[in-house]
């Protein structure tokens, strides 16, 4: 027997109610945790698979869950040959609601693995930007857009701006904006190290990420990039 989704208590509104008739069909819910629980794009060949059901099926599934919000999707960006394909996941402002996924899980995780190891927040935040961007589908993606998909799928609401020295990227939202208010050096060490990870795995060592950080709770935190300076 399946499961019924969980009661969510929000004020009362057309959002809401759009919401719980999208998650009231068992499977659409079943579909909807997988989804929340993967924290990465999925295909509609892996959703398929998953819930073992003709892949027009799973579209029909998602297209309600993304006329109610709850599911966004990206096309694929790549350099090889054939046709992009179509990639979705739970939309980030629904993160803790419907049993979706808490944003702090990935945060307490790093934390556990300094304390074990010993390591820095950067040092801890470098390696989850490289395994973040091995299993992220950014190849053939340029750097900007690469990050700002990452930073949007992670909440952070990311606005691009063309700065003094290169591109920019103006984060309008913190999602641990209650942690790092309590410790800024922990919290924002460990997302300058995911930064550097990620923009060494996607554009190897020709270009600096500089994290400037601002208040937490006003948000507007700046991403920026710069070309590399070589020494000798």
């Amino acid at each position: 027997m399946e499961t019924p989704p969980p009661r969510l208590l929000r004020d009362s509104g057309s959002e809401v109610h759009l919401e719980a008739r999208a998650l009231g069909d068992p499977t659409r819910y079943r579909l909807f945790r997988f989804m929340a629980d993967s924290q990465r794009y999925l295909s509609v060949v892996e959703l398929a698979s998953y819930l073992q059901v003709h892949h027009n099926a799973v579209r029909q599934h998602l297209a309600v869950l993304m006329e109610a919000n709850l599911v966004i999707m990206e096309r694929e960006r790549r350099s090889l040959p054939g046709r992009p394909r179509l990639l979705y996941r739970v939309n980030p402002s629904n993160s803790g609601l419907w049993g979706a996924g808490d944003p702090y899980r990935s945060v307490v995780l790093w934390l556990i693995d300094m304390i074990r190891s010993g390591r820095s927040g950067r040092e801890v935040g470098r390696e989850a930007g490289l395994k973040r961007a091995a299993e992220a589908p950014y190849e053939g993606m340029g750097l900007v857009d690469a990050l700002n998909s990452d930073m949007a799928a992670g909440g952070y609401w990311p606005r691009m701006e063309e700065g003094r020295d290169g591109p920019e990227l103006v984060l309008e939202r913190c999602p641990f904006a209650e942690a790092a208010s309590r410790d800024p050096g922990t919290i924002c060490e460990l997302h300058r190290g995911l930064l550097e990870g990620l923009v060494d795995a996607i554009a190897g060592e020709s270009v600096s990420v500089t994290l400037l950080a601002n208040d937490p709770d006003a948000a507007g935190c700046r991403v920026v990039l710069t070309p590399a300076v070589r020494r000798g």
